[in-house]
């Protein structure tokens, strides 16, 4: 049975910091961000041109005198209440529209402090991001310094307790021929010197 390839060949150390995600998915992000970004621009272009061509065919509208004239009282009065009646929708859809133009510019004036503030709180992710990357390695790098001090301090340790015993076989004889001359020389005298400084290095290890 084939074993399934490794998707990440080189996975990160203890030490190391995960890679990033690819960039492909920062362009396609980026791609429909710009695509949203033209659609809304089309549509509040759009919504801020029929408000505007509204206002300004109902501002005409009303200065027009609602006057007609014809001769005869019922249609003068029927003209008359037409272009009344006529005036009063282009007010109800002028309603909507500005209605609708104020949620586009709503959205617009509120949007912006909220990017603002989504730059700046992304910036602070990644800051932290970064520094904690960057505290991992030093950790990793500090533990491995220990393990590598700890070791050579075992190694240290183990190379003093072979002198420790080599200098006690050596120094037995001498010391057993000084003895019989019941004497103290300076060579017996360093040499008692050098024990007593290693087992005084050992107790305090202990």
């Amino acid at each position: 049975m084939a074993t399934p390839p490794n998707p990440n060949p080189n996975p990160p150390g203890p030490g190391q910091a995960p890679s990033p995600n690819p960039p492909t998915r920062s362009m396609q992000g980026d791609r429909v961000q710009v695509f949203r970004e033209i659609v809304t621009a089309i549509i509040s272009i759009t919504i801020l041109s029929v408000t505007v061509w509204m206002m300004v065919n109902t501002y005409q509208s009303g200065r027009q005198k609602m006057v007609s004239d014809k001769s005869d009282k019922e249609q003068n009065a029927a003209d008359v209440k037409a272009m009344t009646d006529a005036f009063g929708r282009e007010k109800d859809l002028l309603l909507y529209a500005l209605a609708l133009l104020g949620t586009v510019t709503g959205y617009y004036l509120g949007r912006v402090p909220a990017e603002l503030r989504a730059q700046q709180a992304q910036q602070t992710a990644n800051t932290t991001q970064t520094q904690l990357a960057s505290t991992q390695a030093q950790l990793g790098t500090a533990t491995i310094t220990a393990t590598q001090a700890a070791a050579k301090l075992t190694q240290a340790t183990a190379a003093l307790g072979t002198v420790r015993s080599k200098l006690a076989l050596a120094s037995a004889p001498v010391r057993g021929a000084l003895a019989a001359h019941a004497m103290t020389s300076p060579e017996q005298q360093a040499i008692v010197d050098a024990e007593n400084e290693i087992e005084a290095y050992f107790r305090r290890q202990s």
